[in-house]
């Protein structure tokens, strides 16, 4: 997963790059709500997503 992480922060501008595993769950929210357009049940896999960096919200 680092890989990707790297790869996604090299094109976001400093203050956009994912710096927590919180950011990384929203980023996959993101990801799977674009996939919703061809693929509408993955709206469950953006809600696991908002759930799982609301939870670990606290490591800031």
């Amino acid at each position: 997963m680092s890989k990707i992480r790297e790869l996604v922060n090299r094109t976001l501008p400093s203050e956009c790059q994912i710096q927590t595993t919180q950011d990384a769950w929203y980023v996959g929210a993101i990801g799977a709500l674009c996939v919703t357009f061809l693929f509408p049940p993955a709206v469950a896999v953006a809600a696991y997503c908002v759930y799982r960096a609301k939870r670990e919200g606290g490591e800031r």
